[in-house]
């Protein structure tokens, strides 16, 4: 009879810790700050890091203002990154990339941190949720992350460049569980239920 509670308690318990897999992710990114290692200017247009999380998805070409790119700057590794506002669960991340660069951001690392205050947490070699490989029949990357943090950056080493139109970060808020504290009674035995 003890076995059975506790076996009971114990699936209750994760069901209400665990978030289920049939959940629907949701974007996390839409609108949320964005930062990157330096921003392109052409004439009086800004190609600022905002631009890859402001939800248009429906214009990849780069000369029409509405992707980030950072400048060229010998001897510095490019880098763009946003922050979610809390952590959470990431799921998966879309990149849209500029028509004109498309080829640029194969082999491009995704992170998930929950610190950016050291580049280091960025760029390092580890907290890799995925990494860029070949873009899908609709023109857009697919990194599969299970992961969980903050900050998703984006990153490719010797690449001293990074043009981005969309990324779209999925994922859910991160389940707590309380943790239950309980007196055991040293004589207390299961024929006592």
């Amino acid at each position: 009879m003890f076995d059975k509670r506790l076996t009971l308690f114990l699936l209750l318990l994760l069901k209400h810790c665990f978030i289920s897999s049939s959940q629907q992710s949701i974007v996390l990114s839409r609108d949320k700050t964005a930062s990157q290692t330096t921003t392109f200017v052409d004439g009086t247009t800004s190609f600022d890091a905002r631009l890859a999380v402001d939800g248009d998805d429906s214009n990849m070409d780069f000369t029409m203002g509405s992707c980030s790119r950072t400048v060229v700057s010998p001897g510095q590794s490019a880098y763009w990154y946003v922050d979610l506002g809390f952590e959470y669960t990431i799921d998966y991340v879309l990149i849209y990339p500029a028509t004109q660069y498309k080829e640029t951001l194969t082999e491009t690392d995704v992170r998930v941190v929950n610190d950016v205050s050291d580049v280091s947490f960025i760029i390092s070699s580890n907290n890799i949720c995925g990494t860029v490989t070949s873009a899908t029949s609709e023109g857009y990357y697919f990194v599969d992350c299970n992961a969980i943090g903050r900050y998703v950056s984006l990153h490719k080493s010797n690449s001293l460049e990074v043009t981005l139109c969309e990324v779209k970060v999925h994922g859910d808020k991160v389940k707590q569980c309380a943790v239950i504290d309980t007196v055991v009674d040293p004589l207390w035995t299961s024929n006592d239920v």
